[in-house]
């Protein structure tokens, strides 16, 4: 029955005063409750940054041509695949955003997928999960460092995973921009990964170093909230350029394996088809095979 302000041991409860300890709701407190609340729900539209981010890239790598139109041209059992296409994509990702948000989330993002599909086509959509993938990654890899570093979840972590799918995109946007370029220029798939990695690369290599010294520049404040940001911008960086000239390629690579093989073979080896593939470009400069 003493200072409520003041904590006390528990053996001081009775049936008259069971509180041993309060806090008043102060300023300290509500800033600490407006700050979770706001975590959580930076959060929380991760995956839905995610979504959007998807449905963009889609709009952006789309053909010229009207999928749905250009299936009608083809014949019935092309709309009767397309429509198969959106069905799977669509039940996929409505269930994920379903599990996530709940049923009627999911259900309008499903169904959008399903619709645009008739649009844009399913190799779009394949595009931009391609492009998509690589930055969950770096997510996952940016978490696991915040918590080996000793960092917890909080507004500056969780506000830097999500800008993640903002800044580091843009590496895996001129990556596989640049791929597809090649191919629609006619070159084989090996050739337009060493077309991108030759190009874009060099010019990613660049604009990553001179981020990287930026941020890293500002983890060396005495203030703890610009040190954190800094520090973790800086990786964040590193890990979206790591993502988009290593994952990004080996999966464009993986879903032509084929093709590549067919060339290797054709080439007398991956040795000879490189030396090939960099004298075609001009980047090899006429080395020849020893």
């Amino acid at each position: 029955s003493g200072d409520i302000g003041t904590r006390s041991s528990l053996d001081t409860v009775t049936d008259e005063y069971p509180v041993t300890w309060g806090i008043a709701t102060g300023s300290p407190v509500t800033r600490y409750v407006a700050a979770s609340s706001m975590q959580n729900e930076l959060q929380g539209t991760l995956i839905l940054g995610v979504y959007l981010c998807l449905i963009t890239l889609w709009w952006g790598f789309r053909p010229s041509v009207n999928q749905s139109v250009a299936a009608l041209r083809r014949g019935k059992e092309e709309i009767a695949l397309l429509a198969t296409y959106g069905l799977l994509a669509g039940f996929a990702i409505g269930v994920a955003m379903g599990y996530i948000y709940g049923g009627f989330v999911g259900g309008i993002c499903g169904l959008a997928i399903f619709l645009l599909n008739f649009l844009w086509g399913e190799r779009a959509l394949a595009f931009a999960v391609i492009t998509t993938f690589p930055i969950l990654v770096v997510v996952v890899w940016l978490y696991g460092l915040i918590a080996a570093a000793g960092y917890g979840l909080n507004m500056v972590t969780v506000a830097i995973a999500a800008l993640s799918l903002g800044v580091g995109i843009d590496y895996v946007i001129h990556v596989v921009e640049r791929y597809r370029e090649e191919r629609e220029k006619g070159r084989s798939v090996h050739s337009s990964l060493v077309a991108m990695g030759g190009a874009s690369g060099l010019a990613l290599v660049g604009s990553a170093v001179s981020d990287v010294t930026g941020f890293a520049i500002i983890s060396l404040s005495p203030m703890g909230f610009f040190s954190a940001f800094g520090l973790f911008c800086a990786l964040m960086i590193a890990l979206s350029f790591i993502a988009s000239m290593i994952i990004a390629s080996s999966v464009l690579g993986m879903i032509a394996w084929g093709e590549v093989r067919a060339e290797s073979t054709r080439a007398g080896g991956i040795r000879q088809l490189q030396i090939e593939a960099e004298e075609r470009l001009g980047i090899r400069g006429g080395v020849v095979n020893d």
